[in-house]
């Protein structure tokens, strides 16, 4: 099986990255970030299997 590619598939709708960086920069600017010091916390208790609600921001 072959995984359409967004450069060679003209079905391919992929969003681009203008529009994924204007996204990112939107939710940064909404405060709509994960600040650093809380990631590790998180992915060590995902790696562990833990379960652990959604994060708050």
């Amino acid at each position: 099986m072959q995984v359409p590619m967004a450069d060679t598939d003209p079905d391919f709708d992929a969003p681009s990255d203008e529009a994924l960086d204007a996204e990112a920069e939107a939710d940064f600017a909404a405060g709509r970030v994960i600040p650093h010091e809380r990631k590790p916390e998180r992915l060590l208790k995902l790696a562990k299997g833990e379960s652990v609600p959604p994060p708050e921001v």
